[in-house]
């Protein structure tokens, strides 16, 4: 059992333990659930201190190799989302990186991978905090942040797409508009500096 399944079990139970009004059984399961959440941070931490490791070997590897400088993309590129990160405008002494996957939601996903190597774990902690039309754009939690019921009553889950190395997941189940749409309204909210990342639809 994962520490997802974890939490939703422990919420139906807590819930279980509140429609039958007993007290007792409720402060046992939110000591566990304190708890829980406190595993997750000591969770987020621990990752956050091994791409810190990562990203210190990956420097040392980079200055003993040969500098490459690329003129121009050398790969023909797929349809659907491209962005580019000019690192150097963030302050990563690195050349800018295209991202370029055979689906929109791989491309999302590792955009937000490349953020999280180069830029630390605070970077996508912030980005959790924004919402769009179907919820928070990345979540640590998508079977209940993405939850809808479709038109049957049936729960559903929109789709999303877990990020590499980390807890969270980014939501996809959007048009490649609306998410370059809702990447450019992020992009603001993180503050990070104008033409740092460029964004566009190959279609």
């Amino acid at each position: 059992m994962n520490l997802e399944q974890l939490e939703r079990l422990l919420l139906t139970k807590i819930t279980d333990a509140a429609q039958q009004a007993d007290l007792d059984r409720i402060k046992r399961l939110s000591s566990l659930s304190s708890e829980l959440k406190e595993i997750k941070e000591l969770q987020i931490n621990l990752i956050s201190r091994v791409d810190h490791l990562a990203s210190s070997v990956q420097d040392e590897a980079l200055q003993l190799a040969p500098v490459y400088t690329p003129t121009s993309i050398d790969y023909p590129l797929e349809k659907g989302i491209i962005i580019t990160i000019h690192w150097e405008k963030l302050g990563i002494k690195k050349h800018s990186e295209v991202i370029n996957e055979r689906l929109d939601s791989k491309t999302l996903a590792y955009f937000y991978q490349r953020l999280r190597e180069e830029l630390g774990l605070e970077v996508l902690e912030k980005a959790s905090r924004f919402r769009v039309s179907r919820g928070l754009i990345i979540s640590t939690n998508p079977n209940t942040d993405y939850a809808y019921q479709d038109k049957a009553g049936h729960s559903k889950v929109y789709a999303n797409h877990k990020i590499n190395g980390t807890a969270y997941h980014v939501l996809t189940n959007t048009t490649s508009d609306q998410k370059i749409n809702d990447l450019k309204n992020l992009i603001r909210f993180l503050s990070l500096p104008f033409g740092s990342i460029e964004i566009k639809n190959n279609k």
